[in-house]
């Protein structure tokens, strides 16, 4: 997980795609190995939680990140950039969210407090609140950064 967050954002770095195409490949083909890696393993891992809700919660969760990461991949193979951009900043979302939910462990004692239905765990709510607010976040940015580019001049010519 360490070694997936540190090379992640390193793709997004444009001189590196630019000046360096070569090394952005390696680095993105590790990450996405990493990632492809171990989605099953701690899918695997979920299913021997105690919390029912929590399982349902990691199972949507490294699901749609294992079918994110897999079309970035296909669309950089298909040469397809543009589209392939949008799905790793997805992948890296979903990948990310896991380090804000071992973070929440350690955070589990202190007076932050979610408030919820006593028929829901904290840590059920935690985990979808963990990839689906940034996932949206992310998307509201992209059609933002999509819609600038369609008005620019640059657009019309």
């Amino acid at each position: 997980m360490l070694f997936r967050s540190l090379i992640g954002p390193l793709q997004f770095v444009p001189m590196i795609r630019t000046r360096w195409p070569k090394i952005h490949r390696s680095i993105g083909w590790l990450y996405v190995i990493a990632c492809l890696g171990t989605i099953p393993s701690s899918l695997r891992l979920s299913l021997d939680s105690g919390c029912a809700l929590c399982v349902s919660a990691f199972v949507v969760w490294s699901s749609v990140a294992f079918i994110v990461t897999a079309i970035a991949a296909a669309l950089a193979i298909l040469g397809r950039y543009r589209a392939h951009r949008d799905f790793m900043i997805r992948s890296y979302v979903l990948m990310y969210a896991f380090v804000f939910v071992r973070l929440d462990n350690h955070l589990l004692d202190t007076p932050f407090e979610i408030p919820l239905a006593d028929d829901v765990p904290r840590n059920s709510m935690v985990i979808w609140l963990a990839w689906v607010v940034p996932l949206m976040m992310a998307e509201l940015f992209r059609s933002e950064e999509h819609t600038s580019e369609l008005q620019s001049p640059d657009h019309l010519v």
